[in-house]
């Protein structure tokens, strides 16, 4: 608990705290309609004492005391409210203001034992005189940015392109609205000088600043009002340019392109649509005709990248085989190709080219593949069996690992991995164990070669590879 002798602590009123203070102000009145009642010193300084203590504070008796006996002396003193003690511990509540102790008690004091009727009525009218400059600040923030916002309608470089319907509306609106805005000038020039409505606003002119100030909040807020009208007119107004914009600088890359006829007659029919939109002042459709042509534009594109692939794909096919299943492959998927280029269907000639792509990557490529361990399995939980695996990887001639494609036997899963399992017989198993148990390291680890030309690689005989795989153990 704070001491009210120490001159470096705070005291704050909540508002519960001032509801108890109001509570005191309205029994305050009751004793004064009151006359028979007797009030004397011990009375008044136990009230304080028990206000006090529910604030959870304590006061010092010299300074309660003393409020005590000035109440006393000014007992029958009906002066008119003044900016007094009373009136500063009204404004400090107000303001949420941090204070001295002993400053805030002797306040605190006035209030209760220093004419609490006209401490209450101090506590009230700051209060309104609060909320009222609370009030015209916000006014007058709103107020100034109406200002900037009409300015930004006015200075908007779409007005240009706006029809007569919208123009007219959008220069009504900035005229009303600056008419408007300037007109409130003169309450905020009065009541706010220095853009401090602090200064201008008092006690003795609340209630008049206030109800100027309704007039005030009701002409900025139907301004609010035609102003955000005027910015939904200029955001469409920009919407539909920048869709022109991008409908014509599509369908121009479209026109310089040489790509077939069909893509360029989708591409026309998208166009036009989404220039039909955007006279008819509908951004969401004219956004929609930005979309189709934008497809026509990439597909026109992709085909007269594929066009002449498969025929470079296949003769590099036919010069790097060294075996005769990936040429006949090859020719298949070429005269695939070439009917899709006829017709001119871009996404299944994309579909035989990158087939094409995979045969030829696979035929140039080359990497031996190498033991690295061995693992045992039992298939499908199966005790009864056991699977044996020696654990490979692909190696590129400089000795980087090249991921592969493989199928696990156990779950038909397909995953790219680098290291996978190759299924042998047990004594291969066990004769691979032997090879790495002298030195930790195996010696004949050599399991295959894929060679250039040959779509897959060749496994060494001597390690009788069964066929299976796994790619999880």
């Amino acid at each position: 608990m704070a001491q009210t002798t120490d001159q470096t602590s705070e005291f704050h009123l909540s508002d519960d705290d001032l509801r108890r203070i109001m509570d005191k102000v309205e029994e305050a009145k009751a004793r004064r309609a009151n006359l028979s009642t007797v009030l004397d010193n011990a009375a008044i300084s136990r009230e304080i004492d028990e206000l006090y203590s529910s604030l959870g504070e304590d006061i010092a008796p010299e300074i309660r005391d003393e409020a005590v006996s000035t109440y006393f002396d000014e007992l029958y003193a009906f002066d008119a409210p003044k900016r007094g003690l009373s009136y500063a511990a009204a404004k400090a509540y107000v303001n949420r203001a941090k204070a001295k102790a002993p400053l805030i008690a002797t306040v605190v004091v006035a209030a209760l034992a220093v004419g609490v009727v006209k401490a209450g009525t101090a506590i009230s009218r700051a209060s309104h005189e609060h909320d009222a400059e609370v009030a015209a600040t916000e006014a007058r923030s709103q107020r100034a940015d109406l200002k900037h916002r009409i300015d930004a309608l006015d200075w908007s470089q779409v007005k240009k392109d706006l029809p007569a319907v919208d123009s007219s509306d959008l220069e009504r609106i900035v005229v009303k609205g600056n008419e408007s805005v300037a007109g409130s000038a003169g309450f905020f020039d009065k009541y706010c000088p220095h853009t401090a409505c602090s200064e201008g606003i008092t006690g003795d002119n609340f209630a008049v600043v206030s109800r100027e100030l309704a007039s005030v909040k009701q002409t900025l807020d139907a301004v609010a009002v035609d102003v955000m009208k005027g910015e939904a007119i200029v955001k469409l107004q920009t919407d539909l340019n920048d869709t022109k914009r991008m409908l014509d600088s599509v369908f121009d890359q479209v026109i310089k392109s040489d790509m077939p006829d069909v893509f360029v007659g989708l591409a026309r029919s998208a166009y036009d649509s989404g220039i039909g939109a955007v006279g008819h002042r509908d951004a969401d459709a004219a956004k929609v005709r930005i979309d189709q042509l934008t497809v026509a534009r990439d597909d026109g594109y992709a085909f007269v990248e594929l066009r002449p692939q498969p025929l470079r794909l296949y003769d590099s096919i036919v010069e790097v085989a060294k075996e005769d299943h990936p040429k006949t492959e090859a020719k298949s998927l070429l005269d695939e190709a070439l009917r899709y280029v006829k017709s001119v269907e871009v996404v299944q000639l994309k579909v035989a080219v990158g087939k094409l792509k995979g045969i030829e990557a696979a035929l140039t490529q080359e990497y031996t593949i190498i033991i690295t361990g061995g693992k045992w399995r039992y298939p499908n939980n199966n005790r009864g069996i056991k699977n044996y695996y020696l654990t490979v990887q692909a190696k590129a001639p400089g000795g980087a690992v090249i991921p592969q494609s493989i199928t696990s036997e156990e779950d038909g899963k397909t995953e790219t991995v680098s290291t996978w399992g190759e299924r042998v017989p047990e004594e291969v198993y066990n004769r691979v164990g032997r090879d790495k148990q002298d030195d930790n390291i195996i010696q004949d680890n050599l399991f295959g070669k894929k060679e250039r030309g040959y779509m897959s690689p060749k496994i060494e005989a001597r390690f009788k590879p069964v066929g299976g795989k796994i790619t999880r153990w």
